[in-house]
This record gives structure tokens, sequence and C-alpha cells, in this order.
């Protein structure tokens, strides 16, 4: 169960990305912490134990997809909001079935990524493959519709 205000960790690669969300999450009523690689999220994720992810797929070192296979690895089950600037189909794709709630590109609006992650947060993680899902289309690289 989420704490209130949820706690929200951001993983991006890019200071000024980080920062603006950092901004709008506090802004909306959430406790973000905002990591600069996902080496330094996993470092800090016993401790921080957020109740979502905000996560970039497109970062040096490790990228968004591999996060996604460790915290599955290793059991943390999490809700993740994609946030990615080069969105393709199979990119969208993947990312649902790594499990991610929500897929946005760069930049996204703000309405849409707090609905996207009070979406995420309220249904928690999905269960279903994505191809059963009925808002999943894989040619699309357009935002997700939020209902």
């Amino acid at each position: 169960m989420a704490r209130d205000p949820p706690r929200i960790a951001v993983v991006d690669d890019e200071s000024g990305v980080r920062n603006g969300l950092t901004r709008l999450l506090r802004s909306a009523g959430f406790e973000p912490i905002a990591y600069a690689a996902g080496a330094e999220f996993l470092d800090d994720l016993a401790t921080a134990r957020p109740d979502g992810l905000i996560l970039d797929l497109r970062m040096p070192e490790m990228d968004g997809f591999e996060l996604l296979d460790r915290l599955a690895d290793s059991g943390h089950r999490i809700p993740v909001v994609v946030l990615t600037s080069f969105p393709s189909a199979d990119t969208r794709r993947r990312a649902y079935e790594a499990g991610v709630v929500a897929f946005l590109d760069k930049p996204a609006e703000r309405v849409a990524l707090l609905e996207a992650l009070d979406r995420a947060l309220s249904i928690g993680l999905r269960t279903e493959p994505p191809s059963d899902r009925d808002d999943f289309d894989p040619e699309s690289t357009k935002e997700e519709s939020i209902p």
C-alpha cells in the first residue's frame, strides 16, 4: 500500500528532466526521489522503497530495460511509467512486456504524466500480457491514451 504522499522515484540521466520532474511531482503532492542512473536507484531501492517509478529508457551504462529486468529478477514489483524521447512500436511493445503500466513520449504534457502516474499507483502492476489489453496497440508510437 502506498504511503501518503506516495514516494515516486525518477530515473533519468538528464539533469534538467530530473529536476523538472522533481518539481512537478512535489507540486502535485508526491514525494519525489531523483536518480541519475539505474545503478544508483538499485543501490538505494531497499532504503527508499518507492511506491512508483518514472523511468527513462535510453541511458548510459544501464538502460531502462536492463533496470526493469533487474527489478523483476530481484522480485521488486513497482508500478512503472516510462518516459522516453525515443518511442517506437518495438520499444513500446518491449516496455509493456516488461510490465510497465504507462508509456509516454518526451516531452509529456503535465496532465498526461500525472494522470498516468495516478493510474499506475491506483491499479498497481498489470497482470495480463500487453496483447490482451484493450488499450495496447503495438503499432502506436503516440502517447498512450489515459482513460
